[in-house]
Parts: structure tokens; sequence; C-alpha cells
């Protein structure tokens, strides 16, 4: 023997006596006595059993006791156990053997017994010294055979977690790179067949072992199970379920999904198949493209309600794919809800008065103008924008020809009736001050108002959801005012001020408020001060970069706030386009106005506007421009949809008021477009208008937001619908019932369910669902999950299990504790899995 493995053999031993006071090395031949009486460890006296088994007993039993232990030495064989006077020392202690396998069994601390069916199994394994040491920090007395194996196939595969899902992981990933080491590895240490036998038990696949072949297999049969007949066990489709939601190898999964789609065709494979059983498939990213399709289908054909197509989104929502299709049905979902609302409110609309059209605007009327802004919304990042083609067109039509023309023309006529610009118990915009500012003021309250340009009121109604979702935030929307005529932003933002009298002093485009200009922040704080001495106008940006709003907001007893993205984005023709997208960003900005407010100790803030606008998302025709020149006098200021100076000459296509007719002071003609039509205009954008008289121009919202001292903000409760208490086969149906309906101040709430067994194990698959119903039917609020056990539910018989249920924290992947709920297993055959 070299010095090199003697030198091994000692530092073996000597290892070996730090857990051990016996060390039993049976030499058969004796080859290795001369090294073994020349062994000196300190604290070890060697003892040799040459046929004086009673002596070496007495010696151990009854003698001087050495500080680590003893070594005993035969040179014969291990006897047998019944033969074997020391058997009771040497179970206390451990066996050693100089072959190498002995050595590496010893090494890494491997019980002598487990010696053939470990080291000498996979020899190749254990020739690794990275190998050997890695065995000796992993693995803990006790372990048996299979235990051990596990231990050497995550050191091989380079994996921090046993077992055989951990390594289908791994070897997938190795796969789909092109690679094959770690297979080739785990071959070559005898470990392959170990994985293989295990998957095979596990999965019941029965193909080739090849780990493609496996990947293609436990797809397909994922997919048949909702087509036609799984044959893999539910084993194998709890895996396929917890690969998709794993975190750690949730894109290898993707990667294979996407690879396989194309290789297995699965495309044509479910295109017809119907929509009730395509929503119920979770494996591919083409499947929601199909749905897609589908629905895509039913709205051009109108063959599909809203609620129906709604339930599909609901549907897809939580599942892994639904990002390759996520705008588009949400495109198509609010194209049926505008389609519906035209069908709905449009046939034989009648307006009688101003006062009838004006509420019914604000009561009916403006979900139209919502759904189609949302459309735009989502059809603007729609992963197949092509496919929206013909729904966009269809959508367009319906909204300028079935909505848009003909409420003008109920509306209008109204409008050129009126002797002056006023609708009876509807607040005009000149009043605000009066009305919403001056109760608050008065009594010493301080007063937050914020004045979004061009905010339609259709944006602020989604807007009061969104801000009554927060914690402490309690929303009112006040009555719409009435906005001035023409409806632009100068003659808006100074009717919002404190005044008695609006004028075109100069004929310039600024309008005066008591004789005092009232562009610009400098000038509105002027004017703001005369009425409320500790007051000031500011910018939204700018109050947003106030590093410390409680010291600064101590200043003040009114501040007005503006911000201008809406009509910034509107009134360019480069840009106009966008209008949608920037009515989602200024409600965002808003969020974080009333949230730095909140945070600056306000309490009270009003929301509103100077305007709306009207926006269509087409090229226009020529119909909808008219010929209507200005003529005579001098035209001071001049607009897609109005015309102000004086002196001006009587026009076709134009509603012509004095100014004292729409509040302004007297001396000015403000000439105004009739229904939707617009003014020719050199260079500037025509789809984005304001300035005339449609409701969607006028009606100003106005929303109050209270901020409250304490939370209020809840989530929903859930609660399983008849619980069965028994488990008594593979599969179990659970009802999830949603107990509370979803407002602003009870939000819905994302679990994550799934059995466990004692020992803390997951025994079942693992949903997620979301519960945000607003439905008030009960059972619209119900939703089922069928839970797939693994086959050691068979070895829980009689047991007890949990379903434990676990709530999402918001805006992160983490999962807190919820509820459970105990079940008792009682299978009748083990056949069954």
């Amino acid at each position: 023997m070299s010095d090199s493995n003697k030198i091994k053999i000692q530092q073996i031993l000597e290892n070996l006596f730090t857990k051990h006071r016996y060390i039993f090395w049976y030499d058969a031949g004796g080859e290795m006595e001369g090294f073994a009486s020349d062994i000196n460890i300190d604290g070890v006296e060697t003892v040799v059993l040459d046929g004086n088994p009673f002596g070496v007993k007495y010696r151990i039993e009854c003698g001087e006791q050495p500080v680590k232990g003893f070594l005993i030495y035969s040179k014969d064989e291990k006897p047998d156990d019944e033969d074997n006077w020391l058997l009771d020392i040497q179970e206390e202690g451990e066996i050693f053997a100089a072959d190498m396998s002995s050595i590496y069994a010893a090494e890494c601390g491997i019980p002598f017994e487990l010696k053939s069916a470990i080291i000498d199994r996979h020899y190749e394994f254990f020739k690794s010294a990275r190998n050997r040491k890695k065995c000796s920090e992993l693995l803990e007395n006790g372990m048996n055979v299979s235990e051990i194996t596990e231990v050497m196939i995550s050191i091989a595969s380079g994996s921090n977690t046993s077992g055989y899902e951990q390594l289908t992981y791994v070897l997938a990933d190795e796969c789909i790179n092109e690679s094959s080491d770690i297979a080739e590895r785990l071959e070559k240490y005898n470990l392959y067949g170990y994985y293989w036998d295990k998957v095979e038990e596990a999965f019941g696949y029965d193909r080739e072992r090849n780990i493609k072949s496996l990947i293609i297999v436990l797809f397909q049969d994922e997919l048949n199970c909702v087509l036609n007949h799984s044959v893999l066990s539910n084993e194998a489709h709890i895996f396929m379920r917890d690969w998709r939601d794993s975190r750690l190898w949730g894109s290898l999964y993707r990667k294979w999904a996407e690879v396989l789609e194309n290789e297995l065709g699965v495309m044509q494979l479910i295109k017809c198949e119907p929509l009730k059983k395509l929503v119920q498939i979770d494996t591919f990213p083409c499947v929601d493209k199909v749905i897609s399709l589908n629905l895509h289908n039913e709205v051009i054909n109108g063959g599909i309600t809203a609620e129906m197509v709604d339930s599909v989104v609901e549907l897809r929502r939580n599942k892994l794919f639904f990002d390759v299709a996520q705008h588009t049905m949400l495109a198509l979902l609010e194209a049926r809800r505008l389609f519906e609302d035209i069908e709905k409110k449009m046939p034989g609309l009648i307006i009688s008065t101003p006062e009838e059209g004006f509420g019914l605007y604000v009561n009916d009327l403006y979900t139209i103008d919502l759904h189609y802004r949302h459309y735009f919304r989502e059809a603007n990042q729609a992963e197949s924008y092509n496919l929206l083609a013909d729904v966009t067109s269809k959508l367009e039509q319906a909204y300028t020809n079935a909505y848009l023309s003909e409420l003008a023309k109920k509306w209008q006529p109204l409008v050129d009736e009126m002797p002056s610009w006023n609708i009876e118990d509807v607040v005009s915009q000149r009043s605000f001050f009066d009305i919403h500012v001056s109760q608050f003021v008065s009594k010493g309250k301080r007063l937050f108002v914020i004045i979004s340009d061009a905010l339609r009121y259709e944006t602020m109604k989604e807007l009061e959801y969104r801000i009554a979702h927060e914690n402490r935030m309690e929303t009112i929307m006040n009555p719409p005012m009435l906005c001035v005529q023409p409806s632009y932003t100068q003659l808006g933002m100074a009717a919002l001020l404190p005044h008695k009298e609006l004028s075109f002093e100069k004929h310039i485009d600024e309008v005066y408020a008591d004789g005092r200009g009232t562009k610009g922040t400098d000038n509105r704080s002027k004017i703001l001060q005369s009425a409320v001495q500790r007051s000031i106008a500011i910018k939204a940006d700018e109050l947003l970069a106030i590093s410390n709003g409680k010291e600064w907001v101590k200043d003040y007893d009114l501040v007005y706030i503006y911000s201008n993205t809406i009509d910034k984005v509107g009134d360019s023709l480069a840009t106009e386009k966008n209008v949608f997208k920037a009515t989602e960003d200024e409600m965002d900005k808003i969020l974080r106005l009333v949230k730095f407010i909140r945070t600056a100790n306000g309490s009270n803030i009003i929301i509103t506007s100077d305007h709306g606008y009207i926006y269509q998302n087409e090229n226009l025709d020529e119909t909808d421009f008219t010929d209507f020149k200005a003529q005579g006098g001098n035209c001071f200021i001049e607009n897609r949809r109005f015309v102000i100076g004086t002196g001006l000459w009587e026009g076709n296509g134009v509603r012509t008021w004095k100014s004292e007719q729409v509040g302004v002071k007297e001396g000015v003609d403000i000439q105004i477009c009739k229904g939707i039509n617009r003014i020719r205009k050199q260079g500037s954008g025509s789809r984005f208008i304001h300035g005339g008289c449609m409701p969607q121009e006028v009606v100003v919202p106005v929303m109050r937001v209270n901020i409250k001292k304490t939370g209020d903000v809840r989530n929903v409760d859930v609660d399983i619908l008849g619980k069965q208490s028994n488990i008594t086969t593979a599969n179990l149906s659970v009802k999830f019932y949603q107990i509370d309906v979803a407002t602003e101040k009870v939000k819905g709430v994302t679990l994550r369910m799934a059995f466990y067994n004692a020992d803390n194990d997951m025994i079942s698959d693992s949903v997620i669902m979301t519960f945000d119903s607003r439905n008030n039917e009960s059972v619209s609020r119900e939703q089922k999950h069928t839970f797939r056990f693994k086959n050691i539910i068979s070895q829980l018989n009689g047991q007890e299990v949990v379903l434990r249920m676990e709530r999402q924290v918001e805006n992160t992947s983490q999962f807190v504790p919820y509820k459970e709920e105990i079940y008792k297993v009682k299978v009748m055959f083990e056949a069954e899995w």
C-alpha cells in the first residue's frame, strides 16, 4: 500500500474516533497487521483480537480507559453476529476496512453494511475527491440506501435539493440548451437508472428513457387531460402545475412550452376545440391565442355577450400564458361592452329638455365613452393588433355613427333653443368657488383643489373607483357642473377661480376675472389670495417635488393644484393619438397627488376639471368638417370648435352667442360648431377636440375626497362551501365561496391553496385563485377547483390532512397564512392511485 493511502487511513481513523469510541478493523489475511500495529493516535489504544474475545472484552470494559477509545484490530474475517462475542461493543462503534471501498465509505460516513449497495455500485462516483467531500458534508447518521442515493444525485447534478422532480427540472434545462453533461455523468455514476425508476413509478411513464421524450409525454398528457384521456398519474399533473408555478423553474416551463407547441403542431390540434374546453387548458401559450381568435369571431358576429367574454377573461387571468393575449382579450371585452351599451341605449333615444339630456349622459350614456377609451387603451397594447383591425373598424363606426352623431342630433336642437347657457338644476362652472370651495375655507378648513385639464366625467368615475380603494380615503361624486361656453382651457380655468365677472378685456387669448389676468399660477395665486389670504396656485409637478409636505402646507388654507397631462397631449397634432394613454398617466398622477396630501396631513380634497373633450380614433370624413369661416368684425380667437371676436356675422353650422348669454361680460361674439363638427384649421389636430357643447365636453365632474384618520379598507372573506370532511378518492372537488361582494373598501384577495400532511409535505397540486367579484348574486362568487392527490395519499389512510389557504401579500409574490380546514383520508382502494 502506498504511503499516501496509509496517511489517508490514519486520517480516516482519526476522524472516526471523533464520532465513535470503538473502531473494529477486520483485515482478513492480516495484510495490514504491521501497519495497524504502528498506528499511533493520541488517546487511542490498539487492541489485537486474535482468538481472545473475552480478554479483549475484559480489557475494554475493566481496564484503564484511554481518552478517545479503542482500535480493535483482527486479521480474521468479520464473524457472524451469532458467533461474535463482542457484538454489543461493535454495535456501539463502527467497522473499518482498508480496501478502497471501505476507505471511501469511512471517509463519507457511510455505514459498513451499506458499502456494497452504495460504494461498490457507484464506485466511479466515489473516485472523485470532490464528491466524497460533499458526501461527508451532507450525509447524516441513519440514512438508508435511497436517501444516500438522493444525496449523491443532487451532488452529481449540481442541484441544491434532491428528488426526481428537481432532477427533472435540471435535466430539462440541460436538454433544451442542447447539452447532456449531467445525464452522462449520472450514467457514468450508475445513478441514471435510479432516477428513471422513480419517474416511472411516480408518473406512470413507460416510454423511452430519454428526457425529451419524457417532457413531450408530460406536456401531451396534460393537454389530453382536457381534450381526450390522460394516461399518466396524478403525480405527473401535479408536477406540471408545480413547474408552471415555480419561481425558479417557471421560465424553463415557458421555453419548453414554446418549443413543443411548434414541434407538436398544437395550434392545429386545438383550433377547432370549443371555448369551454380551451379555457381549461394551461399547457401551451398558443391556447390563449386560439381563445382570442374564438372571442374575436364571436364579438364580430355578435354571438357572445359581454358577461360571457368577461367570464372567459377571468378564467384566464391567473393562467401562466395570459400575457400572450391579455390586452387582446381585454380589448375584445371592452368592444363587446361598447356594442351592447349602444345597442341597449341608443335605439329610440328621446331627449326632451337640456336637463334630461344632461342627466341622461351623467347617469347612463357616459359608459359608452368609457368603454371606447378602455378599448383603445388595450388595443394599443394588443399582442395582435392585426387581429383587432376589423373590430376596431366596426367599433369606430358604431361609436361615431350610432352614438356621437345620434346623440348630437338629439342634443344640438335643444342647445339651439336655449336663450342662455344655463341648465335648470345644474350648477354652472362659474359658481364653483362659491358653492364648493367657500364651504370649507369659511369654516377654517384647509382645502386642496386639484384641477386636471380636460379630465372627462367618465374618467372621473374611474378615478373615483381607484381612489376609493386606497386606505383612509372616502370619495363622494358631487353633481357635475355645466362647463362654460366655449368649453376651453382659458375660460374654464378662469371660471374655477373666485370672481364676480369674467371677460375678454383686451381681445386676446386671455380671460380676465374681475379685470385681472388669469393665465399662469402667479396670476391665479393673486386672485385666490384676494379671497383667501393664505392661498396659493401651484403646478402638480412642483407640488410633488416638495420634500416636506407637512411643513409646506402649514402656510396655506387653500391650495389650487394644476395638472395638464391630457390636454397637453391631446392638443398637439403629433401626439393627439396618445390622449388615452395620457389619461391613464393623469389618473396615476392625481393618485400620487392625493397620497401626497394624505402624507401632508391634509383631509379635504376636491378634484375637478376645466372642460372635457371628444376624441375619435379614426381618419375623419369631409362631413366631419364644416365650411364655416368667421366673417365680419374682428376674430381674435379661432379654434377647431369655436371662434371668438367682435362684430361677427351669423353663419351656417355654428350657434352664435352673445357673451352675456354664456355668462361673460358683454361685447363679444362667440360662435360654436354644432354637433361634433370641426372648423378647418391648418396645422392643428382634429381627432381631439373641445370647446363645443356636446355632453362629453361640457359635463364637468366634481369629486370630493375625504381622508380619514383611521384605516377603512379590508379584504373579502373566502370560505369553503359545503365542506366534505373525508377524502375517499384520488381527486377532490372543493368549492370556494367569496362571502363579501368586492367594493371600493372591500378589496379582492388572491389565495393559494393545497393539501398538506402532518409532516408539512404538500400532497396535492397547488392552485392560485383570485376572489374579487363585485356581483351581488352569491352563485357568481363561487369558484371550484378539483385537487389531484399525490400517490402518497394512499399511505395516509385514517390520518388527518389539512387544506391550507394562504393569502398573497398585495404587490408581492409572497403568501401568508389565511385559513386551514381539516380533512380525513378514508381511501377505499389503494389501486386507485
